[in-house]
């Protein structure tokens, strides 16, 4: 089904034979504009070297993803790669110029669900990681 039906968007990277990557997604047809990543899948021995990301981007350059500007998925909370990654795709392409992008937008949810935005308890960045959002009690 996913070389059939998913074609147009997913991949697959190999790497000497092997498969070292694969990215399946599909664009919901109640959001044209929208592409969902639904799985990314990297081998230990090929992590760590933006496979994810170009996999991603890769996609995105396909002419069946004309027309997209956003991305969807789902992350748990703890899976601080899918964060890292999600974060470095926040904006993409040429015209990508404010690196900011996922900071301001991550302030502006402090702003709604902190009791005090400046010392969020909800909301955490974690370097080198990404955000984490923690539940309340």
């Amino acid at each position: 089904m996913q070389c059939t039906h998913f074609a147009d968007s997913c991949i697959i990277a190999e790497y000497d034979g092997a498969i070292a990557g694969w990215v399946s997604g599909y664009r919901p047809p109640s959001e044209p504009d929208s592409f969902f990543v639904w799985q990314v899948a990297v081998a230990p021995a090929a992590r760590g070297q933006r496979l994810g990301g170009r996999m991603i981007e890769a996609l995105l350059d396909r002419p069946s993803a004309d027309g997209v500007t956003h991305l969807i998925t789902t992350v748990t909370e703890d899976n601080g790669p899918s964060w890292a990654l999600f974060e470095g795709l926040a904006r993409w392409g040429p015209e990508a110029t404010d690196t900011q992008y996922l900071r301001v937008y991550i302030g502006l949810l402090r702003q709604k669900i902190e009791e005090d935005p400046s010392d969020p308890c909800l909301l955490l960045t974690e370097p080198g990681v990404g955000y984490r959002l923690l539940g309340t009690n």
